[in-house]
């Protein structure tokens, strides 16, 4: 263990959701069109989700998009929130094993698209049903963004105390934008929140490698 990070803030903007039958699916359908600001802590969404209607069918994969948010595209959010011109914006304080606590924020502006199905699973879709309302979750495993098993940086290489995670910053933010992106994908997952108790529990999970008990849903 190199240390321990703990976020006091952690939001994505997010374009837009959509429902697929499968990978070859292409038809065009209602969709959820964004922007939205997904706070992961408080599992609040800016503005709230509204209802899409769906043809009958057994929705296999969920497409969604991050998007860096630009001024005026979220009542309420104005020009000096630390989300603006990003995708994700992350802080929180990092203390090094053996050293002082440090205020890190991790920001990047990525345009992204990620799909929520493993190449050939057998694992069951979204079933929509003719004239009722479904709900379906979507679960972001906010404990695996921060995998870093591997990883061959220390936190305490990061010498601001705002970083941008792009294509020009050092050689860490860069790593830590790849590793985050590719945690995002391998963490999230949705399935049907068949008894409305707003969680994702084992049979509801369209993913069964995501079943281990100690598997955070935030």
């Amino acid at each position: 263990m190199i240390g321990i990070f703990e976020l006091t803030e952690a939001r994505v903007s997010i374009e837009e959701i959509q429902l697929k039958l499968g990978k070859e699916d292409v038809e065009a359908r209602e969709k959820f069109e964004g922007p939205y600001i997904v706070n992961l802590l408080s599992n609040e969404v800016l503005p709230s989700l509204a209802s899409i209607n769906l043809p009958v069918g057994e929705y296999k994969e969920l497409t969604f998009k991050i998007h860096k948010l630009d001024e005026g595209d979220v009542d309420g959010i104005g020009q000096q929130d630390p989300l603006m011109k990003q995708s994700i914006y992350l802080t929180g304080v990092y203390t090094p094993s053996g050293g002082s606590p440090i205020q890190v924020s991790l920001k990047t502006d990525v345009d992204e698209e990620f799909s929520l199905m493993k190449e050939g699973s057998l694992a069951p879709g979204v079933q929509i049903a003719e004239d009722a309302t479904n709900q379906v979750i979507i679960a972001f495993r906010l404990a695996e963004w921060f995998n870093f098993n591997g990883f061959t940086y220390d936190f305490s290489d990061l010498t601001a105390a705002d970083n941008q995670l792009d294509n020009d910053a050092g050689e860490i933010e860069k790593q830590l934008r790849e590793r985050i992106k590719e945690n995002i994908k391998d963490s999230a997952d949705f399935g049907k929140d068949g008894d409305g108790d707003g969680d994702l529990n084992k049979e509801e999970d369209t993913d069964d490698s995501n079943d281990d008990e100690d598997k955070t849903q935030e």
